[in-house]
C-alpha cells in the first residue's frame, strides 16, 4: 500500500470516528428521560442518512477538506435542530402559564358571578322570561334579595343598608321595635348560612350539584318572608320607606298584544293582578303563568288620580315595564 492510500485510509478512519463522537453527544444532548416524560427528539435527516449510508468502496477517497466540510454541515444541522426545539419548548411553556393563568381567571369570575348583583327585573315582560333562578341566587347571596321579592329573606329588598337602617324603615312602617328587630336579624343569619353553603360548595367542586341545589332549597324555603309577615300594606310602606320601588309601571304595548286589547295605556300602574298585589315585575310575570291560560282576570291599574279595573286574558301581557317609588296610599 502507497504512503497515498495510507493516508487516505487514516483520513477515512477519522472521520468515521468524528462523526460516531458527534452522533453520540447528540444522543446524549437530546436523549429521552422516560421518567421525567420527555420525547426523544429525532436525529436530523442529514445524519441519519449519513450513517445509513453504503459500506466504503474503493471509490476515491475524501480528502480532508471535504471532509472537513461534511462534518461541519453535520455540526451546523444539529444546531439548528436544537434552537428549534428549544424554542418549540419555549412555546410550550408560555402556553402552559397561559392556561393556567386563564384558569385562574375563570375560577374569579365564577366566584364573583356567585356574589354578583344582577339586574331587578327585565323590563320586557312578555317578550322573554326574567329573575332566572340563578340570577336570583346570586342576587339574594349578595343583598338578601331576590329579583322576584321572593326568598332570603323574602320581600326584604334595601341593598346596601345596615341592619340598623333596616329596623328603622320597618318601624316607619308600623312594625315594633322588638318584632323588627328580630326580623332582621332572622334574616340575617339565613343570609350568612346561604353565603358559607356556597362558599364550602365552592370549595369542594359541587356547587353545580344536585346536593347544593336541595340544600340552597331547604335555606331558601326557611327564609323569612317579609311580605307574609307584615301584610301588603305594611309591606308597602316599608318598601317606600326603604328606598325600595315598589309599583310597576307600564313604559310600552305591543300592537294587537293582550295588553292592548284589555284597554291598558302608557304610564297605567299596575296596582293588582287576578287579586294579588303587585311590587316587581317578576310578581307579574309568576301571575301571569298561573291558572288557566286564556281565562279571564281582573288587572287593577291606576291612570293619574283614578283606579280603573280592567279585564285580560291571562297570559302575557305584552308590554314593557318600569319600577317607580311612589307614596303607598293612608
Amino acid at each position: 500500500m502507497s504512503n497515498t492510500e495510507q493516508h487516505s485510509v487514516i483520513a477515512i478512519v477519522a472521520l468515521v470516528a468524528a462523526v460516531a463522537a458527534l452522533v453520540a453527544s447528540a444522543a446524549a444532548l437530546f436523549g429521552v428521560n422516560r421518567q421525567a416524560n420527555v420525547v426523544t427528539p429525532a436525529v436530523p435527516s442529514s445524519i441519519a442518512t449519513s450513517l445509513s449510508a453504503e459500506p466504503l468502496t474503493d471509490s476515491a477517497p475524501e480528502t480532508a477538506e471535504q471532509s472537513q466540510q461534511s462534518l461541519q454541515s453535520l455540526t451546523d444541522e444539529l444546531r439548528q435542530e436544537q434552537a428549534s426545539r428549544l424554542e418549540l419548548q419555549r412555546q410550550v411553556n408560555q402556553l402552559e402559564e397561559a392556561l393556567a393563568a386563564n384558569s385562574e381567571n375563570l375560577e374569579d369570575l365564577r366566584q364573583q358571578l356567585d356574589t354578583t348583583q344582577p339586574a331587578d327585573d327585565n323590563p320586557a315582560e312578555g317578550f322573554a322570561d326574567s329573575g332566572s333562578e340563578a340570577a336570583q341566587q346570586a342576587h339574594q347571596a349578595a343583598f338578601g334579595e331576590s329579583a322576584a321579592g321572593a326568598s332570603f329573606g323574602r320581600g326584604f329588598g334595601g341593598r346596601n343598608r345596615t341592619s340598623q337602617q333596616r329596623i328603622a324603615s320597618l318601624q316607619e312602617a308600623g312594625v315594633d321595635e322588638v318584632r323588627a328587630g328580630d326580623l332582621i336579624q332572622r334574616i340575617d343569619r339565613n343570609q350568612l348560612a346561604e353565603l358559607e353553603l356556597r362558599d364550602e360548595a365552592a370549595r369542594g367542586g359541587w356547587l353545580n350539584s344536585d346536593e347544593f341545589d336541595e340544600r340552597l332549597d331547604e335555606l331558601q324555603n326557611s327564609a323569612p318572608d317579609l311580605r307574609s309577615e307584615l301584610g301588603d300594606d305594611a309591606y308597602d310602606r316599608y318598601l317606600f320607606s326603604n328606598g325600595t320601588p315598589n309599583r310597576v309601571v307600564i313604559s310600552s304595548i305591543i300592537d294587537g298584544s293582550a295588553a292592548q286589547a284589555a284597554g291598558i295605556e302608557v304610564r297605567d300602574v299596575l296596582i293588582s293582578y287576578a287579586g294579588q298585589r303587585l311590587f316587581t315585575m317578576q310578581e307579574l310575570q309568576d301571575a301571569t303563568r298561573e291558572g288557566v291560560r286564556g281565562e279571564s282576570v281582573t288587572l287593577l291599574v291606576r291612570r293619574g288620580s283614578s283606579d280603573l279595573n280592567l279585564t285580560v286574558s291571562r297570559g302575557p301581557l305584552g308590554v314593557t315595564m318600569t319600577r317607580d317609588l311612589q307614596e303607598p296610599d293612608r
